[in-house]
Order: C-alpha cells, then structure tokens, then sequence
C-alpha cells in the first residue's frame, strides 16, 4: 500500500513538473511598486484599429528582499501618441511557475523578448516560459524549455 501511494505521489509530481500549458487569473492592483522597481521594459507601441486609443505594454520586475515579482501594465497613448496614461497594472502571481517544476525561490526573472501584440517570453532559472493573451482576464503560461 505504500509503494502504491508512493509512485501515485511521485506520478503526480512529475506530471505537473512537465505541465505544457497553463492558465492563470492576474491580480489587477494599484500598489505603488515603483519604489521597489529593479527592472522595466516598454513594449513597442501598438497601433489598435478597433480601439480608440493605440497601446503599449509595460514588463516591470520588483524585488523584495530576494524574492521577485513580476507585474504588467498597459499604456495606452493619446492623440498623436500624446500623454500616455495607464490603463491598468496586473500582478502575475509568481507562484504559478512550481507547478511547471521550478524550485527555491523565483529570483532573477528576466524577459527575454516581446513576441506579439500581448504575448511575450520570460526566463526563470535558466527556463523560458511564454506568456500570452494579456489583454484577456486570463493570460496562458507555455514553458518553451
């Protein structure tokens, strides 16, 4: 009975290690994170024919203490690409990549590139992770490598 719930155990560990895909709710916020900012990079500006408003999107990376997170924001421009304002700022929630088999504590997160108009890749420890449909209520999380 135990070698049973064992290999149940060790089964279970090793088919969420190697999740594909993966669903996640971003948490919306408006805590001041500027104060802790170690890292941020601006998307290229997105021309939107069936909004009012053309966009860009914001990766942010704070740190606290050694522990990172990371947090979204949408800028959306103005007449003429005028007076940018924020949109909205979500939190993904960094737990989420323990599930794709990621261990110790989730530093060093680095983007690696913009990939789309809402998607865009990450590394964590050495592992890339694509992350898309940032403009829906819930994003994807891909593990590339």
């Amino acid at each position: 009975m135990k070698r049973i719930l064992l290999f149940l155990i060790v089964l279970s560990v090793a088919t969420n290690a190697w999740t594909q895909s993966l669903n996640t709710q971003p948490e919306l916020t408006t805590k001041d994170i500027y104060l802790e900012l170690t890292y941020l990079q601006e998307s290229q500006y997105f021309y939107n024919e069936d909004e009012e408003y053309d966009f860009a999107y914001r990766f942010i990376r704070t740190t606290d203490e050694i522990y990172d997170q990371v947090y979204l924001e949408k800028v959306i421009y103005g007449m003429e690409g005028g007076s940018k304002k924020l949109a909205w700022r979500k939190k993904l929630d960094m737990e989420v990549f323990y599930k794709f088999g990621i261990i110790g504590e989730v530093s060093n997160v680095k983007l690696d590139k913009w990939t789309q108009n809402d998607s865009f890749i990450m590394s964590i420890h050495g592992s890339q992770f694509e992350i898309s449909k940032l403009s829906s209520r819930i994003w994807t999380i891909k593990r590339k490598k």
